[in-house]
C-alpha cells in the first residue's frame, strides 16, 4: 500500500471531526471521497471502515440521517467481518463498538421503528453469530480490561436494537452476561466512576421496557442482579457515596417494581430502605457541617 493512500486516510481521520464542527460539510466530503479513490483496489477493510464511519458521520451532522444509517450499515458489514476472522484483534473490537454505536445512534435520531427492524432483519443473523463468539472469547479473557469493554460495549449496542422495538425478554441472558462484564470491570476498574453509573443506566432502560410490556420476571432478574452488584461493592468499600447512591437508585427501582406487581411487603421494603439510606446520609450532612 502507497504512502499516498495512508495520508489521504490519515488527513481524514483528523481533519473531517474538525471540519464537522465549523460545519464545513462540502471540504469534508471532498477529503474523504479522496480517501475513498486511494482505497480502490487495495484492499484494506480496516481503512476503508473507518473511512466509511467518518463519511457517516458527516452526512449525520449534515441532517442526511437515512444515507448516514445507510453508510453506517456499510461500514458495520466490514466491521462485523473483521471481528469474526479475528475476534482477538483489539483494533476489529472497536470498529464493530464503533460502528455499532453509529447505528444506534442515528435510529434513535431518526426515531422511525420500521427502520430498526430493517436493520434487525438484515443484521440479526450476523448478531448472533458475534453473541455466540464474544463470550467464548472473554472467557480465555476474563482479566482483560480492554475485551471486557469493547465486549459490553458491543453487546449492549446489540441489545438496544431490541429494546428499540420492545422485545426485552428475547434477550435476558445477553443482558445478565453484560451486567456480569461490567461488574469485572469495575473490579479491574474501581476508580472509573463512568462504569457504575452506565450499568445503572444499561438496566434501568431495559427493565422499563420489560414492565411497559408485563416482562416481570425479567426486570425482577436484572434489578436483583444489579442491586447483588452495588451491594457487593459497597461492602468492600462503605464509603463509597457514588456507588451509594446507585444502590439507593436500585433500591428505588424495585421498590417501583414490587409496587407495580402489588406485592405490597416488598414495595415497602426496599421503600424503606432507601429511606433509611437518605436518613442517615442527611444526618451525616448535618454533623458534618456543625461547626
Amino acid at each position: 500500500m502507497s504512502r499516498q493512500v495512508l495520508d489521504s486516510v490519515d488527513r481524514a481521520v483528523h481533519s473531517v471531526p474538525i471540519l464537522i464542527e465549523k460545519k464545513n460539510y462540502k471540504h469534508a466530503f471532498k477529503i474523504l471521497s479522496n480517501a475513498e479513490d486511494k482505497l480502490k483496489g487495495e484492499n484494506k477493510p480496516e481503512l476503508e471502515c473507518i473511512t466509511l464511519i467518518l463519511k457517516g458521520n458527516v452526512l449525520q451532522a449534515s441532517e442526511q440521517a437515512l444515507e448516514a444509517l445507510d453508510t453506517y450499515e456499510k461500514a458495520f458489514e466490514i466491521a462485523s467481518e473483521l471481528f469474526l476472522e479475528n475476534q482477538e484483534e483489539i483494533n476489529a473490537q472497536r470498529l464493530l463498538t464503533t460502528s455499532l454505536d453509529n447505528i444506534v445512534n442515528i435510529l434513535e435520531e431518526i426515531d422511525i421503528f420500521s427502520c430498526v427492524e430493517s436493520v434487525i432483519k438484515k443484521e440479526e443473523v450476523v448478531f448472533g453469530m458475534i453473541s455466540d463468539v464474544y463470550p467464548k472469547l472473554i472467557a480465555h479473557n476474563p482479566e482483560d480490561i480492554e475485551y471486557l469493554t469493547n465486549y459490553s460495549n458491543s453487546m449492549e449496542n446489540i441489545l438496544n436494537f431490541y429494546l428499540m422495538i420492545g422485545k426485552p425478554e428475547m434477550k435476558i441472558t445477553l443482558v445478565m452476561d453484560i451486567m456480569m462484564a461490567y461488574e469485572t470491570i469495575i473490579r479491574l476498574d474501581p476508580e472509573d466512576p463512568d462504569i457504575p453509573r452506565m450499568l445503572y443506566e444499561m438496566v434501568e432502560q431495559y427493565g422499563k421496557v420489560c414492565l411497559a410490556k408485563e416482562s416481570i420476571e425479567e426486570a425482577k432478574k436484572v434489578y436483583g442482579k444489579l442491586e447483588e452488584i452495588f451491594t457487593v461493592i459497597l461492602e468492600k468499600d462503605p464509603e463509597d457515596e457514588d456507588m451509594l447512591s446507585l444502590l439507593t437508585d436500585s433500591y428505588g427501582l424495585l421498590a417501583e417494581l414490587y409496587a407495580k406487581t402489588d406485592e405490597t411487603e416488598k414495595a415497602y421494603e426496599y421503600s424503606s430502605k432507601v429511606l433509611d439510606i437518605v436518613e442517615r446520609r442527611c444526618k451525616i450532612s448535618k454533623q458534618g457541617s456543625v461547626p
